[in-house]
């Protein structure tokens, strides 16, 4: 028995038989996005969202004394402000979600297991930020970046699939991306990164002091390079650096990690062009039918899917679908949907906790599934909590009804 859609089975009644034993078999899956927002949203860019704190910057444009030495951040300076660096630890995605100011960021745990992502974040001044971020949980994201501001994302480690806007994620790139930029991606489980948010112009400005080059810094594409092979070298150990005693008096501040990161950034960036813009790079036709696909599942996601269906939304073959979703997901459809409607069903619990008719039922057979006993336990597997635990625990913190099964 495999885990292949036949042509004309549905996919969608997941109380039926035959795709409970589909399910079964399928590994359990990535990412969803909220259906209620048209708007879509990756976990790589948590700094655009935290209210900053105060602090200066223009003296972080230029040179530290001395190289920088592997697996240390640059030294603070004397005359720089020591302000500390703050460690932010989210066991549930509701936390992530309430901690987010940006309001157009969806975030689903793609595989089964305990949610867990920890940032440090190092904010010098209004306007300037570094984020050095690690997720145990594999998460599919979307969302639209601020408006006001650039974010520059380099990559620590992306074991197994990892794609942002159609661009697949190696250790040493690094991405910046404007201002107002719609994505989507996929961070597999234990992605690292680091993450500068700071203007445009700031972000030339140091460039050019640091390295004495500029670069074109495009106003809607993604400017994607490569660290520079000493950097990268060092990028798991400054990252381990700059999360040592966040707060303490002997760790890292924020003035030191900043300069850190943005170093290693306009090295990379000096001298970037038009060849750099992410077009090049993205991965063409597979990934627009991925997109295809997945927006077709959104679509309908409370009622039964055929793959027939499914291959006529996107225009190719049910083994070209399943090898796009392989690719990226490292899953087939029908897992991917089982995994979109257990986040949707989770998202539901808690936005729908106040509600006097909230109940775990009702929810379950939304998204289409029939035998309550069987969704329980998937959700459980899920996110190792039951689902009347995510609604009692959001009752009680919104004061709400009491939770019922």
């Amino acid at each position: 028995m495999t885990d292949r859609i036949e042509p004309h089975r549905s996919v969608g009644d997941i109380g039926s038989n035959h795709s409970e034993i589909d399910i079964q078999r399928a590994q359990y899956g990535r990412f969803p996005q909220f259906v209620h927002s048209p708007q879509p949203s990756i976990i790589l860019v948590h700094t655009m969202s935290f209210e900053p704190s105060p602090g200066p910057l223009a003296s972080l444009s230029r040179p530290a004394r001395g190289s920088p030495v592997p697996g240390v951040p640059a030294p603070h300076r004397p005359g720089l402000p020591r302000t500390p660096v703050v460690s932010h630890a989210f066991s549930s995605i509701e936390a992530l979600q309430r901690a987010l100011v940006q309001p157009q960021f969806e975030v689903f745990q793609v595989h089964p297991g305990r949610f867990e992502t920890t940032i440090v974040r190092a904010v010098p001044r209004p306007g300037l930020a570094a984020s050095l971020g690690e997720s145990a949980a594999a998460v599919r994201s979307r969302g639209v970046l601020a408006p006001d501001a650039t974010d520059v994302v380099v990559v620590i480690d992306a074991p197994g699939h990892a794609y942002f806007n159609g661009i697949a994620l190696k250790p040493g790139l690094v991405l910046v991306m404007p201002a107002g930029l719609e994505f989507e991606g996929h961070a597999p489980a234990g992605f690292r990164w680091a993450n500068l948010h700071l203007t445009a112009e700031d972000l030339l400005r140091a460039t050019r002091a640091l390295t004495g080059r500029g670069f074109e810094l495009p106003a809607r594409e993604i400017l994607v390079r490569p660290t520079l092979p000493a950097d990268e070298a060092a990028l798991p150990a400054l990252h381990e650096a700059g999360q040592a005693s966040p707060g303490g008096s002997t760790g890292p501040t924020a003035e030191s990690v900043v300069e850190t990161w943005l170093g290693i950034v306009a090295r990379a960036l000096a001298g970037a062009g038009p060849d750099d813009l992410s077009g090049a790079r993205r991965l063409g036709d597979r990934h627009r039918v991925f997109l295809a696909a997945e927006a077709h599942l959104r679509s309908r996601v409370t009622e039964p899917v055929y793959m027939s269906e499914l291959c006529h939304a996107t225009g190719v073959s049910e083994r070209t679908l399943e090898y796009v979703f392989r690719e990226r997901l490292g899953l087939t459809p029908i897992a991917y949907l089982a995994n979109l409607r257990l986040n949707l069903a989770r998202l539901a619990l808690v936005e729908g906790a106040s509600a006097p008719s909230a109940s775990v039922a009702t929810v379950a057979r939304r998204f289409g599934f029939l035998h309550l006993g069987r969704f329980a336990a998937r959700y459980r597997a899920q996110f190792q909590e039951s689902p009347s635990t995510t609604l009692r625990r959001h009752v009680v913190a919104g004061a709400g009804p009491a939770a019922k099964a």
